[in-house]
């Protein structure tokens, strides 16, 4: 069983894929069924296996339609703009997610000390002490899916791919 949530402002009404193939694509047979609440939360019993989808729906904070496929690494409880490249990254490296994590944090300026792949940034924004970083991280977010939203899904593929050490890659080549 999964409980997650879809960030980009609350996504409610999104459907959630199980990309059984794992193209990167929301297939018709691969729709779980399941659907997001108003707060954007999804659960059910869901294979851990394979990475899951999030499409359409409607921000809740805008109620503007979500136009993103949004992903996140297997065993994610959160999906966001910063997660979908998080993914992408993943998808370039052979390296574990929270390697891959740290690698984005620091090229992004975000603090290190954040599972990327837990945090909610709408909900720490309420602690006084977490408020900077998480305002700091939702900001991101909202950036990387207006990019997305005006120049097409693979800005945030590309941004991925960019921030892949190369020097890392080569490195494998070699061993």
């Amino acid at each position: 069983t999964i409980s997650a949530r879809v960030i980009d402002g609350y996504v409610q009404g999104a459907s959630v894929y199980v990309d059984f193939n794992r193209n990167g694509i929301a297939e018709p047979q691969e729709d779980s069924g399941l659907r997001t609440d108003t707060q954007g939360r999804f659960s059910g019993s869901l294979s851990s296996e394979y990475p899951l989808l999030i499409t359409g729906g409607t921000n809740h904070d805008t109620g503007l339609p979500n136009l993103l496929t949004l992903t996140a690494p297997i065993g994610s409880t959160v999906f966001t703009p910063i997660t979908t490249v998080l993914q992408s990254m993943m998808l370039r490296s052979n390296d574990s997610a929270q390697v891959v994590m740290k690698q984005l944090q620091q090229s992004l300026g975000l603090p290190t000390t954040i599972d990327l792949k837990s945090y909610d940034p709408i909900q720490a924004a309420q602690t006084p002490s977490e408020a900077a970083a998480a305002i700091q991280i939702q900001k991101l977010n909202v950036q990387l899916a207006t990019a997305a939203s005006v120049l097409g899904q693979e800005v945030l593929d590309n941004l991925g791919s960019s921030l892949v050490d190369p020097a890392m890659e080569i490195g494998r080549a070699h061993v």
